[in-house]
């Protein structure tokens, strides 16, 4: 009883990360960032106290999702880990404390999900040009899967909803230059490693896109190649840098980026899920303005699920020690677009119960959605997308019903 309980909740979960399916309504994206990147070198030193306090503050401005960059890297000749680990990995915590363990426990009681980076080696541009060699990117994915063995045993079990998934540290980029299979491979050892750890923890990466390296249709042509090659399972996560930020790419070549990533995706990866990484930081590595960022996010958004930005911990947080806080900025911003918005209220009553969920179940098993939505044009389809992760499905209707069982409602979050 207790395997086949196991297994029955595995496969709800997978579920939850299936591609489109008639069932299933896909949302253009609020200008709104709901996913921001953590370099654990910037907070190895903080308290949990002080973890807390900037989960809260993210939580408060709409993040649902957090990425640790990695979770070890190789600095010189020194592999520096951000949790302890045992002998068997071969790496030291220089730092003396748990940065991961802190902001599991954190953004649990945030209701943030956590994604964590892989091994991540610092002078990993000398040699990404050489990856019609094997010998480097097998080491180093195979060393990852060892990272992630560990941080599965520590911290899973304990952090079963939070400790969401995983991220590939290593930042492609739109000039494979003829190795599109080699990069394929170097993917494909962490994710048919991971996807035999554990297949309901989506896998994710963030190639940038910069005009001077290839043009649009060159990178379409460059991406069929690479997504041929790579064994992305359905749910896994594709988000790509826009290089605005930096000046590498302005905005109508973001827009057409997206555009040819995803069909690419369409055509070869179906079942993998497009977000923009819409950077909020320029060529001095200084903060942009709000508008800047919302003009890279609306350029992106006709192509994509969701925005997530790097990063609003190192550029817009407020307790970030010596940054240029712009916190209250775009908390304002976010706070006029989600405005009007009350996530679970399929019915528009005021009111969210059993009604709704009643109704967002009908929904979702209508053969017509158009003929629905003109039979009750008091459904919301904005409300509906109660995990707010921009597609009306299943998982929506679970969390609501999460949510109206909770003794305490608040916390099953909804929306962002």
């Amino acid at each position: 009883m207790k395997r086949l309980l196991s297994l029955l909740i595995i496969t709800a979960m997978v579920l939850t990360l299936a591609p489109v399916t008639v069932s299933q309504q896909v949302l253009t994206p609020l200008p709104i960032v709901t996913g921001d990147f953590l370099q654990g070198w910037q907070f190895a030193d903080y308290t949990q106290a002080a973890i807390s306090a900037h989960f809260n503050e993210l939580s408060q401005a709409g993040i649902r999702y957090i990425i640790l960059t990695e979770s070890a890297r190789k600095v010189g000749t020194i592999n520096e880990a951000y949790f302890p680990p045992s002998p068997a990995v071969g790496i030291s915590n220089t730092y003396g404390n748990n940065l991961i363990e802190y902001m599991l426990t954190a953004a649990q009681a945030t209701g943030i999900k956590v994604f964590l980076g892989l091994f991540y080696e610092g002078d990993w541009w000398t040699h990404c040009w050489q990856m019609g060699s094997k010998t480097w990117y097998t080491t180093q994915a195979n060393y990852s899967n060892l990272i992630a063995q560990e941080l599965y045993s520590l911290y899973k079990s304990r952090f079963p909803e939070t400790f969401y998934g995983w991220y590939f540290s290593f930042e492609y980029f739109n000039n494979m230059s003829g190795h599109e299979a080699n990069f394929a491979e170097f993917v494909n050892i962490n994710r048919d490693f991971l996807w035999n750890l554990d297949p309901s923890m989506p896998f994710s990466m963030s190639p940038f896109f910069a005009s001077d390296h290839k043009n649009v249709a060159d990178t379409k042509a460059e991406l069929l190649k690479f997504f041929e090659h790579t064994n992305f399972r359905d749910g896994d996560i594709y988000a790509a840098q826009d290089c605005v930020g930096v000046g590498r790419a302005n905005l109508t070549q973001a827009a057409d980026y997206a555009r040819v990533i995803k069909e690419a995706r369409d055509e070869k990866q179906p079942g993998l899920r497009l977000w923009a990484n819409n950077e909020n930081f320029n060529t001095g590595n200084q903060p942009v303005p709000i508008n800047q960022l919302v003009a890279q996010m609306n350029a992106t958004a006709p192509y994509v699920e969701a925005h997530i930005t790097f990063s609003y911990t190192h550029h817009y947080a407020s307790i970030l020690k010596g940054a240029n806080a712009l916190h209250g900025q775009y908390r304002a911003h976010y706070q006029n677009v989600i405005s009007g918005i009350n996530f679970g209220d399929i019915d528009n009553d005021g009111v969210i119960n059993a009604a709704d969920v009643t109704l967002l179940r009908r929904y979702i098993a209508a053969g017509n959605k158009t003929d629905f939505l003109a039979q009750h044009q008091n459904f919301d389809l904005r409300h509906a997308d109660v995990n707010f992760d921009s597609r009306i499905d299943i998982s929506d209707v679970t969390l609501l019903r999460r949510h109206l069982a909770a003794t305490n409602p608040s916390t099953v979050r909804l929306g962002p």
